[in-house]
């Protein structure tokens, strides 16, 4: 590996990072020392979050001042993006979420988490990485248990970091291996050094041990144990974050260290990639048939939609990169929508119940459209963000030979449509739930009270459905964007 050296000081690239990163300090003094602000540092993170977006929108890439450590091209800038993007709907679902929310550490670490992934995203060494991946879980793990009087949310806060503690391990061995069987640390470097000769079995077992530790992050099958209990017992707001921008610096750092460090083993973790893909789509799909509870059935959704991005990761000299770049865009428009209409529901934070849904489509016929919209794009119907993504990732599959995993994947998109479009089903065509149920001896039936309408999770519900909408019937201008953020990949 070679020194650590500071190039041309041209700090716009990372600006954005060390905006969030600075945010979050100034927020947590703010909220320590000036009390009687807090009920206005949400908005102060929501600013951050914006002059972040615009600067990453308007910044042209350059050198990053720390070559072999961080890198700057269109493929940061489109994983920027979407990660700052994926915050600050966060944040705006957050403001008038629950008033325990509201306190200046939440904000912060939302900030610090943003950070990490942005880091993971820029790394151009196993170092950097593991720096970011470490700030972004270490954010997450309190921001599950952030209501600290609530026994599950704890629970899944210690379960969470001590698995994630376990991966953490794995994933530095594995960066561990490597290094002893190639001598660097730079991703960029590790090809060269790996082609030049017989890829030791060492530097196979680092890769198994990377693959196990990224595996976890992503949340394939059998590393996903967590996911459910998470998903479970977070802020809402929190879990729609995890689900996508988690994934997509995760799949940002696999794609960066496979496709680009580690091509020369791509015949043994293509292999892997597709064993995992299946393994998901099949376990997320089947077990999501039987949940109740909607935050427990999407957690079994991101599980199976994990399992079709690695069938892009597998495919990925066929187009595949492209494929998981839309897909990651698309999938983080519409589970973000899914969440922010459980966010806009929930009232005092309560879990929302598949039958809670009955005959919303007559309470809040908006909300109930814009779920149905989101359900629909998640199972993958046509003119929608989610059909145009898992058409391309099916279509590489086919083009990179793996026939039969394009065809198991298209069959558990099928089994998925049923328990996504059953919850259209109970909001349009189930009568709202009455206070008694007929029938002297009939028990008590509660009745689900939503919480009234919230000005900025209607912002988000419309820009998300229209994001679906547009994306669905219109996706030229993403897959241009897409095509040349997997390009300068390559590169």
């Amino acid at each position: 590996m070679s020194p650590l050296e500071i190039g041309p000081f041209n700090l716009a690239p990372l600006l954005p990072l060390v905006l969030l990163g600075l945010g979050g300090l100034a927020l947590l003094l703010v909220d320590a020392f000036l009390p009687a602000t807090r009920p206005r540092i949400g908005f102060a993170a929501t600013a951050f979050l914006v002059a972040a977006l615009a600067f990453t929108a308007g910044a042209t890439h350059g050198d990053a001042p720390f070559p072999g450590m961080l890198l700057a091209d269109a493929c940061t800038r489109f994983f920027d993006c979407l990660l700052i993007g994926a915050a600050l709907v966060t944040a705006l679902l957050s403001l008038d979420y629950l008033d325990e929310l509201q306190r200046g550490e939440y904000w912060a670490l939302l900030l610090f988490a943003t950070a990490g992934m942005m880091i993971v995203v820029h790394a151009a060494n196993f170092l950097t990485v593991f720096l970011g991946l470490e700030t972004l879980s270490l954010a997450l793990y309190v921001l599950t248990g952030f209501r600290r009087g609530r026994e599950r949310a704890v629970e899944a806060a210690l379960k969470y970091f001590f698995l994630g503690a376990f991966a953490a391990a794995f994933l530095v061995y594995g960066m561990a291996l490597i290094y002893g069987t190639t001598g660097t640390l730079e991703i960029g470097s590790l090809a060269v050094r790996i082609a030049s000769g017989r890829p030791p079995a060492l530097a196979l077992a680092g890769l198994a041990l990377l693959l196990v530790g990224l595996a976890f992050k992503v949340s394939a099958v059998p590393f996903h144990m967590w996911t459910p209990d998470v998903y479970e017992a977070a802020p809402t707001p929190i879990v729609g974050f995890m689900s996508v921008a988690t994934k997509a610096a995760a799949f940002a750092a696999l794609l960066r260290i496979l496709v680009v460090g580690l091509t020369p083993l791509s015949a043994g973790w293509t292999s892997v990639a597709a064993a995992l893909a299946f393994l998901s789509m099949l376990t997320g799909n089947f077990v999501a048939l039987s949940q109740r509870s909607l935050k427990r059935m999407l957690a079994f959704s991101s599980i199976a939609h994990a399992g079709y991005i690695l069938v892009g990761i597998a495919a990925w000299g066929a187009g595949g990169k492209e494929a998981v770049l839309f897909y990651l865009a698309a999938y983080g428009l519409m589970n973000l929508g899914a969440f922010a209409v459980l966010s806009s529901l929930e009232r005092q934070g309560e879990g929302i119940l598949l039958y809670d849904l009955s005959g919303l489509a007559k309470r809040r016929p908006w909300t109930a459209a814009a779920m149905a919209l989101f359900m629909l794009s998640l199972a993958g119907v046509p003119a929608t963000a989610g059909f145009v993504g898992k058409f391309y990732l099916f279509y590489a599959a086919v083009q990179a030979g793996w026939v039969k995993l394009a065809l198991f994947a298209v069959v558990y998109s099928a089994v998925a449509a049923y328990y996504y479009l059953r919850v259209i089903v109970v909001m349009y065509m189930h009568a709202p739930p009455k206070a008694v149920a007929d029938g002297d001896a009939a028990p008590v039936l509660p009745v689900p009270e939503f919480a009234p309408p919230r000005l900025a999770a209607t912002l988000v519900l419309a820009l998300t459905a229209a994001g679906v909408l547009v994306f669905g019937l219109l996706p030229s201008p993403l897959l241009d964007w897409v095509n040349s953020a997997a390009q300068s990949l390559a590169r």
